[in-house]
């Protein structure tokens, strides 16, 4: 289920999206966790955005489910990306869950930080995003059972990527 306002703030996203594809298309190749990140893997991954932002595109498979807070895991009150899931009656589905009171500037990062981690995890934005979304799900796999952010590591990589949208 998709909201009104979630399609509101992605068309606002799109555009940012478009405004970073033109700067990070001339722009030096970037870390993140260690990994070297061309240009031409940042143009994948906003492309991979782009598509996903677009409510009359279905070719990138992410279910959007708004929640009341009671129902956000306690590590992540405002968005969660709840990984791929098979479907019976068709393809392979990355769902993504908002708290559904966000508004906004909240929103907006929401938006990008579950879609962007999303995406690098359905291979979408390239082979160079799949392998840092693995290796921080590695880690994450490797947190003790008690951990507070059973996420921590691609939480951490979900800021790293809404990054990418900073002009």
């Amino acid at each position: 289920m998709r909201s009104k306002r979630v399609f509101a703030t992605a068309a606002f996203l799109t555009l940012v999206a478009f405004a970073a594809l033109a700067d990070r298309a001339a722009a030096a190749d970037v870390q993140i966790d260690g990994a070297t990140v061309t240009s031409a893997d940042v143009m994948t991954l906003l492309t991979a955005l782009h598509t996903a932002l677009n409510p009359k595109d279905t070719t990138i498979p992410i279910v959007v489910s708004l929640k009341p807070a009671s129902d956000m895991p306690g590590y992540d009150p405002e968005w969660h990306y709840a990984g791929i899931a098979a479907s019976q009656a068709g393809p392979k589905t990355m769902s993504v869950w908002f708290n559904r009171d966000l508004k906004g500037p909240a929103l907006e990062t929401a938006i990008a930080q579950a879609f962007l981690l999303a995406l690098t995890d359905g291979g979408f934005g390239g082979a160079t995003f799949k392998q840092i979304y693995d290796a921080a799900a590695a880690k994450d796999a490797q947190l003790p059972p008690t951990a507070p952010d059973p996420y921590l590591n691609r939480h951490q990589l979900a800021v790293e990527l809404a990054k990418l949208l900073q002009p």
